[in-house]
Formats: C-alpha cells, structure tokens, sequence
C-alpha cells in the first residue's frame, strides 16, 4: 500500500504542476500586466493547486517513515519544502478566501480579512517566481527518482480517463438533442415573484452571454 500512496502522490504533484506550468504559459501568451484582474484570478487559482501539492508533500512525510528512498528524497527536496511553507497562509487563504470564501471549517462566518491577520502569502512578483521555481525544483526531482513509477501509474490512468472522456461525449451528444431553454425557469419565477408580492423590488435584466 506504501508504494502506491507514493505512486499516487508523485502522480497528482505532476500534474498539478503542469496544469500551473500550462496555466502560467498561456497567461503570458496573452501579454496581460500583473495589475490586471485575470492575473489576480489565475494566481488565486495557482495557490489553490500549490496548497494540493503541499497536501501529497505531507503524505509522502508520513510514507516515508518506512521507505528510506523516499525519505533520501524528501531529505534533498526539504529546503525547497521549507520555503514554500514559508508562505504560511497560503492554506489558510485557500480554505477561508479562495475555496470557502469567509467561512470556516464549521461553516461559521469567518472572515479572510481576520483570519488572514499575521499570516504571509506571496505578494510581489518577485516571492511569485520564487513559489513557482520552488514547485518546479520539487516537481523535477520527484518526477527523475520515480520516474519509472510515475510512468507506469500514468498509463494505467490514461485508459481510465479516457473512458471517462468517452462517457462525457455520450452526455455530450444527449444535451445535444435535450430543450436547453430557460424561458420556463424565468417564467416560473416570475410567477412566484407575484405570488410573494415582491413587486419593491426590481430584478435586473441578466447579461448576455456569448460562447463562440
């Protein structure tokens, strides 16, 4: 079971890099400046994905009591880790700003600008290269050690998720020929708008949204 926890980790830490490696790529594809707003909504989502790397990083620790390759790994990968965890509130900021936004884990109320106080995230350009080259020195080093590992667990996943994505075609395919009118939705709540006498109040028209 050890080894495939391990398998497993090294799995989900690569892919989870190359998602933040792609997403960075096309960000700057798009030339857009650090102050513009889809830069901020893509670094709120990298953080998220680096405190999932984080999590598999603290699995690997309680796997490696019993594998000494691994522990020789992490031994190596530990200063890289220990900077990263630096930035200690990058879970707090996932868990009460980006995923559960103000809310704890008892779904109180809970708000970031609190909870965040004293706590270090990485804010100029320069801490936000530095994270990203700490994820890539952790991402390249396990990938060379389990590299035979890593390349047998990600073929038995292929088939997995390509019968997935073959499943999502057939749901595709179904929507195609289903009603996709939200004409009655509008209606309906209309109706239950006058029923209530919500009359005071004005709805606004929503935006339209185009996909092509």
């Amino acid at each position: 079971m050890t080894k495939v926890k391990i398998r497993e980790c090294v799995f989900n830490i690569d892919v989870l890099y190359r998602e933040l490696e792609e997403n960075l790529k096309t960000f700057h594809k798009m030339k857009l400046g650090l102050d513009h707003p889809h830069h901020a909504a893509l670094l709120r989502y990298n953080f998220i994905q680096i405190c999932s790397i984080l999590d598999e990083l603290d699995i690997l620790h309680s796997e490696a009591k019993s594998d000494e390759y691994l522990r020789d790994t992490l031994y190596v990968l530990s200063p890289a880790i220990k900077k990263v965890k630096r930035f200690t509130g990058l879970k707090r900021a996932r868990n009460t700003f980006l995923a559960h936004f103000n809310r704890d884990k008892k779904k109180q109320f809970s708000p970031w600008w609190k909870s965040m106080k004293g706590l270090r995230i990485p804010r100029t350009a320069n801490e936000i290269r530095q994270l990203y080259a700490l994820m890539y020195v952790i991402n390249s080093l396990l990938v060379s050690r389990y590299y035979d590992e890593l390349k047998e667990v990600s073929r038995q996943f292929r088939q997995e998720e390509n019968d997935y994505f073959k499943w999502v075609e057939s749901e595709e395919e179904k929507v195609k020929t289903e009603p996709n009118n939200i004409d009655d939705i509008k209606e309906e709540t209309h109706r239950r708008f006058i029923e209530k006498d919500f009359k005071h109040i004005r709805m606004q028209e929503s935006p339209p949204m185009t996909w092509d």
